[in-house]
């Protein structure tokens, strides 16, 4: 089974641009200069900011600022860290129990198994409406553009799989699509939840809220499948001026074997015989789908994308 969703190992470093995968339309601040970024791009490939990841649980942010602190527990990212993990368990079928899934109920069982959850807040947190985590306050956005990246995204990695798997991962797109709309009144999602009271949930749970500061400045994405490994992102902007987006695609296998030994079946799943691996690979894919999602979201068709094997 593959790690993450498009069935895609990388068997070379592609460095590119996002082109029909970039759906964000706001223009960078400034012109980027092509030969900075082949910079960037080059010294990434080389893991000239690579540091040894302290963990092959996927428990912080893609987000390409460093935290206020200076401090970076460098474990692996996915977009929204703990907010991550929980869309990619409620996108798993037969369901897990919806009480296993409610925010509050989720992230004490990462705590109560000892695994780590991150969240963050930053200057665009505005009380009792946003958090400032794009990936949390704009997940619908993600959602929905999902199911309009998936083929543009298998034709990118020159992708081909049996009809079941595709069937299968069409499937989890949907289902994520469905899981992440909001109501339009009421600002809540299908579990009643809004941002607000999903961050609040990581808080309750004792987990690790950090502050952010300044606004994106990332220039594009930088997808690693390198294997205990993870950015250094005060090396990065330090010797190339560069913030960028930042994804462990490597770590999604074990991230979700980790949590399916934590999060209790539920009667559904025990009765259609679903094994663990099956799980995993679900919730596996499914952080790759929403990670992915929420790069393109959030990217201009012009941002770099770098992939590593």
């Amino acid at each position: 089974m593959p790690y993450q969703a498009l069935g895609y190992e990388p068997n070379q470093s592609v460095i590119s641009t996002f082109g029909s995968l970039g759906l964000n339309t706001q223009p960078p601040d400034h012109e980027l200069d092509p030969a900075w970024l082949q910079e960037v791009a080059e010294a990434l490939v080389n893991g000239e900011c690579d540091v040894p990841s302290r963990g092959d649980f996927a428990g912080t942010c893609m987000d390409d600022r460093l935290r206020s602190c200076g401090t970076d527990p460098l474990l692996p990212n996915l977009a929204g860290g703990a907010l991550g993990l929980l869309f990619a368990a409620r996108a798993v079928l037969p369901a897990y129990d919806r009480q296993t899934l409610t925010a509050a109920s989720f992230m004490r069982i990462l705590s109560d198994g000892g695994l780590p959850v991150y969240a963050h807040i930053d200057e665009e947190f505005v009380r009792g409406r946003a958090t400032g985590c794009a990936f949390n306050d704009q997940i619908a956005f993600s959602g929905t553009a999902l199911p309009r990246i998936l083929t543009r995204a298998h034709e990118f990695f020159g992708f081909t799989a049996e009809p079941e798997v595709l069937d299968m991962i069409t499937s989890l797109s949907e289902r994520v699509h469905a899981l992440t709309k909001v109501d339009e009144v009421t600002g809540m999602d299908s579990f009643d939840e809004n941002p607000i009271l999903r961050l609040n949930a990581v808080k309750e749970a004792g987990g690790i809220v950090e502050f952010y500061g300044g606004p994106h400045l990332s220039p594009g994405a930088d997808i690693s499948f390198r294997q205990h490994t993870t950015l250094a992102r005060e090396t990065l902007d330090s010797e190339h001026d560069a913030r960028i987006f930042h994804l462990d695609a490597w770590s999604y296998r074990s991230t979700a074997l980790k949590l399916a030994m934590v999060l209790p079946q539920s009667q559904a799943q025990i009765e259609a015989g679903v094994t663990s691996e099956d799980l995993v690979w679900q919730m596996a894919t499914a952080m790759f789908l929403n990670s992915f999602s929420a790069l393109a979201a959030r990217s201009t068709p012009d941002s770099l994308l770098v992939v590593r094997p």
